[in-house]
């Protein structure tokens, strides 16, 4: 069995990652004194796993979507797979852990069930702590440990009076304005000055105001800015702009720093405790003219922000959003269609059909709903239609579960996403609390694996192995050079280095039944450029048909 691995720095310390070709099975912290593996490969799933992994530590996953094995005992794996159960930000005690799975004497067995786990993070050890609440047992040390669980007590909504301190531990840039890459709707004018009228610097200006923020995910401002004795536009370096709102009984105050260039800013207000606004005050260090406020809503597939419900249309259902999540309320044949979304690279939700393959959901099921198709439209193919549609089942629980569409099967995988719609039939309710486009490649058939790749001299030699169901009179093993640009899993486009046939590189046959091949004399240079940073593919030609011969290699020495 062939073990792939890789490597991930994070603040905590290395991961060592290691899949095979099927799933993840192990994630731990590469032992002190020891260093990676010059020689170690990836593949799919470690791949898929490090970049979940590093959107875990920066704060924005807390569900993972990569496979994954457990490979201990009947009891481990048992004890492991009921950890795996425990939220994101939440802990339970070694004895609850216990009596979970029915075993309320076995704590310590428990305890140990649990340092033994060698996937981290996936199966969350780290949530279980003793029944004080002191912290005890993990592999990684219970400084990791802390901070782990402190990287989940963090808000699920970064609001501009946390912001900048979650960026800052983060390492980031400290910001309070909503930023990246999103897409701002702005609608009503909520308030402007009126033309000509200068508002002097360093001065708080209070105006009466009376609006609402109901279903705002936040705020533009517009402005220009000038000089302090001359009254034209010019590009200030920096100017800190202070808004403050308020009501009958409370206020809300937010700020952020006009750059060089910029007139327009935009405010997240979830963490604003009322929605109607009878006073305002502004408040600049340098002076502003033609204020403008306006609404925004900011539509967000992990619904970090107010007013999402404005952006999808439910039909035959009813549809209502609290604590950040959409509730559809069900009676009988339900759909709920999301918002078109910007034929632009430049944006989160236009995934590229190709490349990111599977959408996938996190909901809570409360309705009497079994199954759930999704459709979806692309830039290619602009209708809903039966064939390019995946359903899957849907179970009845209280509490989250993700769920996976891949559409890899389906006709329309071209072009960029443009619209998609869940379809359920059921009475009840169905919450969704987010959903995001994972990459998953198109599942492929592979006529089997690539041992090794030795340069000597100025020649190259490849070995490998082809299974049996693709051994025939006629096979042919091609070998191309191609480059990390190059993503397509064909021939098309790649420098063909050379083509055998499987008989006369064939070496020895297995017990299985596979011939193991070795071929030689491959060109080490092209002109005076070695080959060393180059890929290789290997193809069979089986009759009509052509296929990869395992994955992507490289020179090993």
């Amino acid at each position: 069995m062939n073990i792939f691995k890789e490597y991930l720095k994070t603040q905590h310390g290395t991961l060592v990652i290691e899949a095979d070709a099927d799933a993840v099975l192990s994630i731990n912290f590469l032992p002190a004194g020891k260093t990676p593996d010059e020689n170690a490969r990836g593949n799919l799933f470690t791949e898929l796993c490090s970049m979940q992994l590093k959107e875990y530590f920066a704060g924005d996953r807390r569900f993972f979507s990569f496979p994954y094995k457990l490979s201990g005992t009947e009891f481990q794996n048992e004890v492991w797979k009921e950890i795996a159960k425990i939220p994101y930000g939440e802990t339970i005690s070694y004895k609850e852990l216990a009596e979970r799975i029915h075993k309320p004497q076995a704590v310590r067995a428990v305890a140990s069930a649990a340092n033994e786990n060698k996937l981290l993070f996936c199966v969350p050890c780290h949530r279980v702590i003793g029944s004080d609440g002191s912290l005890t047992g993990f592999s990684a040390g219970l400084l990791v440990k802390q901070q782990l669980l402190d990287l989940e007590k963090e808000p699920e909504v970064y609001t501009i009076l946390n912001f900048a301190e979650v960026q800052k531990k983060r390492g980031k840039t400290p910001t309070n304005r909503i930023t990246g890459r999103f897409i701002y709707d702005t609608t009503d004018i909520l308030f402007e000055t009126e033309p000509g009228d200068v508002l002097a610097a360093h001065k708080t200006h209070i105006f009466p105001v009376h609006f609402d923020f109901d279903g705002c995910s936040g705020f533009t401002l517009e402005a220009d800015a000038f000089m302090v004795d001359a009254y034209e536009p010019v590009n200030i370096l920096t100017q800190e702009v202070v808004i403050t709102f308020y009501n009958a009984s409370d206020t809300f105050v937010t700020k952020a720093i006009l750059s060089k260039g910029e007139n327009k800013l935009h405010y997240d207000i979830n963490d604003m405790n009322f929605t109607n606004v009878y006073k305002m005050s502004v408040f600049s260090t340098k002076p502003l003219r033609n204020l403008r406020l306006s609404k925004l809503n900011v539509p967000d597939n992990y619904f970090r922000y107010k007013g999402q419900a404005k952006f999808y249309i439910p039909y035959g259902c009813t549809l209502d959003e609290s604590d950040y999540t959409l509730t559809l309320s069900l009676n009988g044949k339900a759909q709920l269609e999301s918002f078109v979304f910007p034929d632009s690279s430049n944006y989160a939700y236009n995934m590229k059909m190709p490349i990111r393959n599977t959408i996938f959901v996190v909901i809570k099921n409360m309705s009497t709903a079994s199954k759930m198709r999704l459709y979806y439209k692309t830039t290619v193919n602009s209708e809903y239609c039966e064939e390019n549609s995946v359903e899957i089942p849907i179970s009845r629980a209280p509490e989250y579960k993700a769920y996976y569409f891949n559409l890899s099967a389906t006709p329309g995988l071209q072009g960029r996403l443009m619209q998609f719609m869940l379809e359920t039939t059921g009475y009840g309710e169905i919450t969704i609390r987010e959903y995001s486009f994972e990459e998953e490649k198109i599942i492929a058939e592979n006529a089997g694996t690539i041992t090794s790749c030795i340069a000597g001299g100025d020649a190259i030699t490849v070995k490998g192995c082809v299974t049996p169901e693709y051994i025939c009179e006629e096979s042919e093993i091609s070998i191309y050079a191609t480059s990390m640009m190059d993503d397509k899993q064909t021939p098309e486009g790649k420098e063909l280095l050379a083509t055998v046939p499987l008989r006369r590189a064939a070496q020895s046959v297995t017990k299985d039944g596979s011939i193991k091949f070795t071929i030689t004399g491959l060109p080490f240079k092209s002109g005076n450029i070695t080959r060393l940073s180059s890929q290789f593919a290997a193809f069979l030609t089986v009759g009509d048909k052509t296929l990869p011969i395992g994955e992507r290699f490289y020179i090993e020495n």
